[in-house]
């Protein structure tokens, strides 16, 4: 979840795609608690889907911009290393 941002530098995006995934199983706990025990937070379930459905919208259209070469590292070049 995110990890692609953090590789690349931005950090501040990375712990945007964290918490946008946290929310969304935090949500999608609670929709899940409520359709079980038949509770008012059967709602948060939606939110959740929602949720899900914007990240992997984000996800994908990193993926398009890595691979057409518009989403470069913030220092402009990629490594040879790995650490």
């Amino acid at each position: 979840m995110g990890a692609h941002q953090f590789y690349l530098g931005y950090v501040g995006r990375g712990f945007v795609y964290l918490g946008v995934g946290a929310l969304t199983l935090f949500f999608a706990t609670l929709g899940i608690l409520g359709i079980v025990f038949g509770g008012a937070y059967a709602g948060f379930f939606l939110v959740a889907i929602l949720l899900s459905v914007l990240l992997e919208a984000w996800l994908l259209s990193d993926i398009v911009r890595i691979i057409t070469g518009s989403l470069t590292p913030k220092d402009g070049e990629y490594s040879d290393r790995f650490f």
